[in-house]
């Protein structure tokens, strides 16, 4: 009998998603477990789950929190993650389900996410934390104002208050274990994970999305992708990332033109005063959920830009002559854990210039950029997953 029944599998972002539909694909494949997603629509994506019909047996749906209403926007919290969450749908499926269950999150430090693991705090179960992004290397501290707090503790709300502080996990799946400071994730087994991207099963999946991309992409000149970031939440203001596109595009129009990929959770009305030949924004109403990660394969570049975000890291290396610019010293007032990019600055072709003349220097550099080799995804954390899952009990 196998050890595990239920796969369980908690997301609330498009990366999430594609980790989850990866890993349930594979486990489908090779085991005859259930999988379960349980999503919760953070930033109203309008994602078609019947798509993926044949990968979960289940999809339980919890509804963006978001309301103009503020006394049913703190209902919808209370019921969906706090003192209520018991008897929501997914509290009284967690509270029924059989032991030996395995559970795969991305945050541990996310409300959803510790109410589904506090609920199987008394079941026999195996937790996996995988990878979100850089924020998973940070140790420090989130804090929240004091009114949320108190907020939070009335509708009883509760999370972790740094990603891996949960005592509960049992593995923990990195791009880079080598990151890792000090005893984070002490007594946790930690896997490295392949490029999950770099998957035929996936690209040959999401094809007919290069038709759609050729408005963009069809122009004489070089393609610089610019990856979009939610800065707003590091305290930048989005109107200096714009300016810094749109001086950028002055300089280098003549041999360039800039294609933005909005981040997922942003809105596409910041870009909109600065859209031109010269500045192009992908904007596909169907497909804006998708990870940049998933498109890239469809056209060519060699420069990638962006303040900071974590994709610029997977998709440098699905290319083998690549260089990310990571920009966030031209941005004023960004506050973020500067170690966590620390493993990154040393990778090859990786640059933190200090002024917009050195990003110009750096692109005017880019058909020197010296090639590396793509390192194909070895399955470590596959072959494990596979073989804790086929354990006897």
């Amino acid at each position: 009998m196998n050890l595990t029944k239920k796969i369980l599998f908690v997301a609330f972002t498009p990366y999430h998603l594609i980790n989850s539909i990866y890993y349930a694909t594979i486990i489908k494949k090779n085991t005859i477990c259930e999988n379960i997603l349980i999503w919760q629509d953070f930033a109203d994506y309008n994602i078609d789950f019947s798509i993926i019909k044949d990968v979960f047996s289940t999809v339980y749906v919890l509804p963006s929190l978001e309301c103009k209403n503020k006394i049913i926007k703190q209902f919808k919290k209370f019921y969906y993650i706090g003192y209520g969450f018991s008897f929501s749908v997914i509290g009284k499926y967690l509270k029924d389900i059989d032991n030996g269950v395995m559970v795969f999150c991305f945050s541990d430090a996310h409300a959803l996410t510790y109410k589904v693991i506090q609920k199987l705090k008394r079941k026999k179960k195996y937790l996996i934390l995988i990878e979100e992004g850089l924020g998973i290397y940070e140790n420090k501290e989130r804090k929240n104002l004091l009114r949320t707090s108190i907020i939070n503790f009335i509708l009883g709300i509760k999370e972790e208050k740094f990603i891996g502080e949960s005592k509960s996990l049992d593995a923990v799946i990195l791009k880079h274990p080598e990151w890792v400071k000090c005893r984070k994730f002490k007594g946790c087994k930690i896997l490295q994970q392949g490029n999950i991207f770099n998957n035929c099963i996936l690209n040959s999946e999401l094809n007919f999305i290069k038709s759609e991309l050729l408005s963009y992409t069809n122009d004489r000149r070089k393609i610089l992708l610019w990856l979009g970031d939610p800065i707003e939440e590091c305290g930048a203001s989005k109107s200096v990332e714009n300016e810094l596109i749109y001086e950028l595009s002055k300089f280098v129009k003549d041999t360039h033109f800039i294609l933005v990929k909005p981040h997922p959770r942003e809105n596409r009305e910041f870009y909109r005063n600065i859209e031109s030949n010269d500045i192009k924004v992908i904007d596909l109403p169907k497909f804006n959920w998708i990870p940049i990660e998933l498109f890239v394969s469809f056209f060519e570049f060699n420069t990638i830009i962006t303040v900071i975000s974590s994709a610029a890291l997977n998709i440098y290396q699905l290319k083998n002559r690549a260089q990310i610019l990571y920009v966030y010293n031209l941005i004023e007032n960004i506050v973020f854990d500067h170690g966590v990019i620390e493993g990154a600055l040393k990778m090859k072709n990786v640059y933190c210039p200090t002024s917009i003349e050195e990003v110009i220097k750096l692109i005017k550099r880019e058909n020197n950029i010296s090639e590396k080799m793509i390192i194909e995804n070895e399955e470590q954390d596959i072959s494990y997953i596979i073989e804790k899952i086929n354990e006897k009990k």
